[in-house]
């Protein structure tokens, strides 16, 4: 039976069946949303009643509007790939470590032959979500900020493998904030596509200086990866603007085409131009232009 027609939100989306990438675009390509929060009172309607509870219950208005602005972006882009209303979509979170429900979250089910992996991630009035054709995917977003030397030490020694600490120790005082941010994000970008997240301490996995081309090197020695594709994995870092830092992380292949895209538009806001986009070869999107803790 054909998807239902995916729906259309008054005032503010006039049809997303159109959106998401081209049909070919599908095996080592990863399409980058951004967004900024801020009220969208009418974007409410296309979450569920989970998800409804959950933003009535955050009290800081900016908690709340980032929170609906993220998982409407999810479903009006999951909704284009699918077919599916994004009212209608349905999310499975069953953890593969403990069978807990706080899982990565995913679709339910994959209507048909659309197959697609998302994440998402929000930091200050960033809201980033990430798709792909069905690689596992992880994406994070950070705020960089000025740091005092004890939280610069506190956060070094959780975050850093003991060969980054040595990297680190080399930098001049000013630039060690954004680095640990560098670090961080894509450490969780990593850990959040396989599916982990903070169960695997940051620490136990060692990645490229900030200075470098993004790149996972190592885990700990004695350890085995926590996923099979794991052990090819490609790395990105993104272009969220400053203040802020963000990575994007796709198991399962040494090659991929990273895409960043304006996503207010689908949200009701004017068109903005593209970010700029990740090295690597480019093609554009075509039609309309992710304890897991952003979810």
């Amino acid at each position: 039976m054909a998807p239902a027609a995916a729906a259309q939100v008054p005032g503010a989306i006039s049809s997303v069946s159109h959106a998401g990438p081209a049909p070919d675009e599908t095996d080592t390509a990863c399409s980058v949303w951004w967004a900024t929060a801020r009220p969208r009172p009418e974007l409410v309607a296309l979450l569920d009643a989970a998800e409804r509870q959950r933003a009535e219950r955050l009290r800081r208005t900016v908690d709340r509007d980032r929170y609906v602005t993220a998982h409407a972006l999810v479903r009006i882009l999951l909704s284009a790939r699918t077919g599916i209303p994004p009212q209608a979509l349905r999310f499975e979170t069953t953890c593969h470590r403990c069978g807990g429900g706080h899982g990565k979250p995913r679709l339910d089910s994959d209507p048909g032959d659309a197959q697609v992996a998302f994440n998402l991630a929000h930091a200050g009035n960033r809201v980033v979500v990430a798709l792909t054709g069905g690689l596992h995917v992880g994406i994070d977003v950070d705020v960089v900020r000025n740091l005092d030397r004890e939280d610069l030490a506190m956060l070094s020694g959780e975050i850093l493998s003991t060969a980054e600490r040595v990297s680190y120790a080399e930098l001049p005082s000013c630039e060690r904030s954004r680095a640990l941010a560098v670090w961080w994000t894509r450490k969780e970008a990593v850990l959040k596509a396989t599916g982990d997240g903070l169960a695997i301490p940051p620490a136990h996995i060692s990645v490229t200086d900030p200075g470098s081309a993004p790149a996972v090197t190592a885990w700990d020695p004695g350890r085995t990866w926590p996923s099979p594709m794991a052990a090819v994995t490609c790395l990105r870092d993104l272009s969220p603007g400053a203040p802020y830092v963000a990575s994007v992380a796709v198991l399962g292949t040494d090659a991929l085409t990273v895409t960043e895209q304006a996503g207010d538009a689908l949200l009701g806001d004017p068109w903005e131009p593209p970010l700029r986009h990740s090295p690597g070869p480019i093609r554009l999107l075509t039609g309309t232009p992710h304890t897991l803790r952003s979810w």
